[in-house]
């Protein structure tokens, strides 16, 4: 589904003509590698690091899903209910699972 999702939204920013097909495969490109850098440093940290970790970049997250929920200005209006969205799915990705654990410790 992810990768469908990321798909379409890369067709779409060539169909549209906000950015050339090198762009494109360069940025999913540099995703891959971020993905590959992240799972090799995942396997070689230990538990401890890795909630380190995640309490640092979490909330980073979360600011950032905030930010594009809460809009911003932008050369392309189209684009701003799509925007919206994508942070309060963000946001919803996030909090949810904090939230049904709480509601499990609660019973």
């Amino acid at each position: 589904v992810f990768l469908a999702l990321g798909l379409a939204s890369a067709a779409s920013r060539i169909f549209i003509g906000m950015h050339w097909p090198v762009d494109v495969l360069a940025g999913a490109a540099g995703g891959c590698v971020c993905v590959l850098i992240g799972v090799w440093l995942t396997d070689r940290m230990p538990n401890r690091a890795i909630r380190v970790c995640a309490w640092i970049v979490l909330p980073i997250c979360l600011i950032a899903a905030v930010l594009v929920a809460a809009g911003h200005p932008a050369s392309y209006p189209a684009a701003q209910p799509w925007m919206r969205a994508a942070g309060i799915g963000a946001l919803a990705v996030f909090l949810l699972p904090m939230l049904r654990d709480r509601l499990a410790r609660r019973t």
